[in-house]
C-alpha cells in the first residue's frame, strides 16, 4: 500500500505489502523499539548503513520512520495473561504482529485501519493491535475499555519518490531534496507520532479505561516465552524465504537500541 504525499512522493506502509520488506520489518519485533523516535532512528540507520537498502532498490528513498509501539486493546475482555486471549478475534497489524498473536492463541483478522472502527462496533472483532496514536486518530478509543501495554510490534513507513524522476532533476534541486531527507526528516515524522501516542494514551486514561502495563515483557514469565517464540518463528520464516541476513539485521537492530534511545 502506498499513499501519495506529493506530485512525486509517496508514503509506503511496509506492513501492508506482505513479503516485500521482511528485513525492514525485523525492526517491529518485540524488544527492539519502545518509541517512535527510537524505532525511526534504528530503521533509518539500518538503511543508511546498507543493511536493508536492497528492499528499496526500485525507489529513491527520502526517509524511513516508525510508529510507536503497538499495544493490544479490547472492547469487553480484560486481558491480563496470555490465556485470556484464547479464541478472541484480534485485528492483525502486520506479519510480525500476526506471528505474536498466533503464539497467544488469538485468531488474527486482516483488515485495513479505516475498517477497524466499524468492525469493533459490529463485534466482528474483539480487539486490535494499534499504537495509542492510531487509537486517537481513528477514534477507536471510543469503543474499547481495556488496554494491555505489551510492546510487541510497530508500524513502518517509507517516504519515497520515483527514481527516474529524481535522476532527471538538476544537481541543485537534488541537493535541496537530499538536504531535506534522511535522519533529520525521519525524526521529524517520528516526533509527530510520539506526541500523538502520548495524547492517545492520556485520552484512554481520561475516559477511565483499564490499562495494564507489562514491564520488560521479553523477560516476563508469562509473556516472554511467547514473544521469543514468535520472534524466532518470524526470523525462521524469512530466512527460509531467502533473506539469509535476517538474524544479522535483527541483532544489529538490537545493538542500535542504546544509540537510538532518543
Amino acid at each position: 500500500m502506498s499513499i501519495k504525499v506529493g506530485p512525486y512522493q509517496s508514503a509506503v506502509v511496509q506492513g501492508y505489502n506482505a513479503g516485500r520488506f521482511p528485513l525492514s520489518e525485523t525492526v517491529q519485533l518485540p524488544g527492539i523499539s519502545s518509541s517512535a523516535p527510537q524505532g525511526a532512528c534504528i530503521l533509518q540507520t539500518l538503511y543508511d548503513e546498507g543493511d536493508i537498502n536492497q528492499e528499496y532498490d526500485d525507489s529513491h528513498v527520502l526517509f524511513l520512520f516508525t510508529t510507536g509501539s503497538a499495544y493490544l486493546h479490547t472492547r469487553d475482555q480484560d486481558i491480563q495473561k496470555p490465556s485470556d486471549f484464547k479464541g478472541l478475534k484480534i485485528r492483525r497489524p502486520n506479519a510480525v504482529g500476526g506471528e505474536m498473536l498466533v503464539q497467544m492463541g488469538v485468531s488474527p483478522v486482516d483488515m485495513s485501519a479505516p475498517d477497524i472502527y466499524q468492525s469493533l462496533e459490529r463485534r466482528v472483532i474483539d480487539g486490535l493491535s494499534f499504537p495509542f496514536e492510531a487509537m486517537k486518530v481513528f477514534r477507536v478509543n471510543e469503543l474499547v475499555n481495556y488496554h494491555l501495554q505489551i510492546p510487541y510490534a510497530s508500524g513502518l513507513f517509507a517516504v519515497t519518490m520515483n527514481k527516474r524522476s529524481y535522476n532527471r532533476l538538476s544537481p541543485a534541486i537534488k541537493k535541496v531534496i537530499d538536504d531535506n531527507s534522511g535522519m533529520k526528516w525521519s525524526m521529524k515524522a517520528a516526533n509527530v507520532f510520539d506526541k500523538l501516542d502520548k495524547e492517545g494514551a492520556q485520552e484512554a486514561k481520561d475516559q477511565g479505561d483499564v490499562i495494564h502495563v507489562v514491564n520488560d515483557p521479553m523477560n516476563d514469565s508469562d509473556w516472554g516465552p511467547l514473544l521469543k517464540k514468535g520472534t524466532e518463528s518470524y526470523l525462521d520464516r524469512i530466512e527460509q524465504g531467502g533473506r539469509t541476513t535476517a538474524r544479522a539485521v535483527y541483532q544489529k537492530a538490537m545493538s542500535l537500541r542504546a544509540q537510538c534511545d532518543i
